[in-house]
């Protein structure tokens, strides 16, 4: 018997001790199932698995150290369990490692240090542990690395020459750490990389320009750190990017127009800033965007009638700005906004515009703290879907 596939199943109980007679294994996969119990410390004496996938089941206790010198072992993911104890200090020795996977435990301890420096390891994912100490310099070491996730642990330092300069990287998730200092310049080497992730961080200084480079990129989130300064207007040049998310940082500055060349932008954040000047026009050219969020800045001008051709927007968020003039009737041509329309504590005056009774799906409409004056509309009474008024 070479292979055990028994993936995606309801079996529960213990992994049997038993199995590990089979010393000609070479995949074993029980992943997707109630298992429970630990990890019997005898298949460690496998000499010949090069695959274990245990992934999303109920395992508790220690990860068994042995695994860590199986000589052939280059994919071990032991996802999404109740696993208690350190990372065996073993796979830092691994040559054949390529894909560790152990998100979503109890693991506590540092990285091993010197993991990826003699393996070509491709994807390492310990996210949702208890990992302090700082972030290893050599996990890049073979430039093989497509995918780092270190997400939600407890991870201190700052990010090491050795991965700002992963020129193979695809996707680097480091969010919701402990991490410092500034945002390499290094990043921008990385011409494919496709997500980026550093939210919840405490990183100062500015957005590097140099993410422009970054052509391929996606997604960026650098939410919640302690950023300054403007955002460069060569973010512009992303023509694949989806996601911007700089919220809750000290940003200033206006907002650059060339963000609307961002033709797939799907969600722009810049809420919690202390952005200044108008909302630009251009930002009603973007097709896909579905969330719009600059609440909480410092903005002024108008809101741009623009905006009412977002015809794929589900929610706009402008309140806590400076924002004056009257709420362009365009809109209420916006069908697709659902989620909510706040317009909250700003400077707006006028008539509420009828046309904001076609939003039938609305479900948030927050206009307080305004000068508003007239009668309410009729039409408001076509707000079928709304919770909040």
């Amino acid at each position: 018997l070479e292979k055990i596939y028994l993936y995606k199943n309801h079996l529960n109980g213990q992994i049997p001790k038993e199995l590990c007679n089979c010393t000609s294994l070479i995949h074993i996969d029980m992943s997707q199932n109630d298992l429970e119990g630990s990890i019997p410390v005898e298949i460690s004496n496998l000499e010949s698995l090069e695959l274990i996938h245990l992934f999303e089941n109920h395992l508790s206790g220690a990860i068994p150290s042995g695994l860590a010198y199986l000589s052939k072992l280059q994919k071990l993911d032991l996802s999404i369990n109740s696993l208690t104890s350190i990372i065996p200090m073993g796979f830092q020795d691994s040559t054949v490692l390529t894909t560790l996977q152990l998100s979503e435990n109890n693991l506590y301890g540092i990285i091993p240090p010197l993991i990826g420096n003699n393996s070509n390891l491709s994807v390492l994912d310990l996210s949702v542990n208890n990992l302090h100490g700082h972030i290893p310099r050599y996990l890049c070491m073979n430039k093989q690395l497509l995918l780092l996730n270190l997400w939600s642990n407890g991870l201190s330092g700052e990010i090491p020459i050795g991965v700002s300069t992963c020129t193979s990287l695809l996707r680097l998730h480091l969010n919701g750490n402990r991490l410092q200092g500034t945002i390499p310049f290094e990043l921008g080497q990385i011409h494919g990389l496709i997500e980026l992730d550093l939210s919840q961080n405490q990183f100062q200084g500015g957005i590097i320009p140099e993410l422009g480079k970054c052509i391929r990129l996606q997604s960026i989130n650098l939410a919640a750190n302690n950023l300054t300064g403007e955002i460069p207007r060569v973010l512009g040049a992303l023509q694949q990017l989806e996601i911007f998310n700089a919220s809750s940082n000290s940003l200033f500055g206006s907002i650059p127009s060339d963000l609307a060349n961002c033709s797939q932008l799907f969600q722009l954040d810049l809420s919690r800033n202390s952005l200044s000047g108008s909302i630009p026009d251009e930002l009603g050219r973007l097709p896909q965007l579905n969330q719009l969020l600059l609440s909480d800045n410092q903005l002024t001008g108008i809101i741009p009638q623009t905006l009412g051709n977002l015809t794929r927007l589900s929610e706009l968020q402008l309140g806590g700005n400076n924002l004056s003039g009257e709420i362009p009737p365009d809109i209420g041509q916006i069908g697709s906004l659902q989620m909510a329309l706040n317009l909250s504590f700003n400077r707006l005056t006028g008539h509420l515009p009828s046309e904001l009774g076609n939003l039938a799906l609305l479900e948030y409409l927050h206009l307080e703290e305004n000068r508003f004056f007239g009668i309410i509309p009729q039409t408001f009474a076509s707000l079928k879907s709304l919770i909040v008024f």
